[in-house]
């Protein structure tokens, strides 16, 4: 991905009217994987999901005192490298069942 923008440190957005001299290009990567198993099958059933994402970006080297980790390539405000997911179903009865949901919450930096 080339052409992308990130903000200085510091950076004012709101009612600024000099927006572009608060930004940075960069370029950026992702990648990933997922994996997903499905019971749908008998009185327990449902779903285990994980995956495993990266979203990077890399500041222009021509942007001199501004560069943003040395020009190395650092997490961008999407990078969520792990995230699990599981959703549990029993049936009690014809009429009544019962659900148990867990997600991973992503983690503030």
């Amino acid at each position: 991905m080339q052409n992308l923008l990130d903000y200085r440190s510091g950076a004012s957005i709101v009612l600024n009217d000099r927006i572009e001299q608060d930004v940075l290009v960069t370029k950026g990567r992702a990648y990933g994987l997922e994996l997903f198993l499905l019971k749908s099958t008998g009185k327990l059933n449902g779903s285990i999901a994980y995956t495993y994402s990266r979203s990077l970006l890399q500041t222009d080297p021509s942007e001199g005192k501004e560069q943003i980790n040395r020009s190395e390539w650092y997490p961008s405000n999407f990078d969520q490298p792990h995230n699990a997911n599981i959703v549990l179903n029993y049936e009690l009865s014809r009429r009544l069942n019962t659900t148990w949901r867990e997600n991973t919450v992503p983690v503030v930096r």
